[in-house]
């Protein structure tokens, strides 16, 4: 395995036959949730306040940290709870569309992250917002609802 400059990871295989695969980002093991946070999520929660979908995906073998990037810990909050907590803090309140049976958005939702980001929506003052999310879990082809109460896995 060569890790490039550029992204790129190259794998030899059997034969001397390379296989080349790139990505946006490549970290090792030293780098931040912050980080972490601020190259890959930072620039999708940019995108939905321009009226664009995200998907943040996280693919990898058991145990290579994938459920640590995404939700964290208390200490060390995941990238979830930090895209949560950016896209609250950059809607102000009066441009918030609340559904009647939930109370308005007033905690925070990661405590003591370290450092608070604020998207730009300065571009649309007229628009208002609604906030839909989900959150699934894919583990041994079965589908969990990582915001539903419980682990149950879902049918299709």
């Amino acid at each position: 395995v060569r890790d490039s400059t550029g992204n790129v990871i190259e794998i030899l295989g059997k034969e001397g036959t390379v296989s080349e695969y790139s990505f946006d980002s490549i970290f090792d093991a030293a780098v931040g949730q912050e980080n972490i946070f601020q190259v890959s999520a930072l620039p999708l929660v940019a995108n939905l306040f321009q009226q664009r979908d995200a998907v943040l995906f996280a693919y990898g073998a058991t145990g290579s940290g994938k459920t640590f990037t995404i939700q964290g810990t208390p200490s060390q909050p995941g990238l979830l709870p930090r895209v949560l907590q950016t896209v609250f803090d950059s809607i102000p309140e009066s441009r918030m569309i609340v559904p009647p049976n939930l109370a308005p958005h007033q905690a925070k939702i990661v405590p003591d992250a370290g450092s608070t980001h604020i998207v730009d929506i300065s571009a649309a003052p007229n628009f208002n917002y609604s906030v839909q999310i989900s959150c699934f879990e894919i583990y041994n082809e079965r589908i969990f609802d990582l915001l539903a109460v419980g682990r149950k896995a879902l049918t299709l």
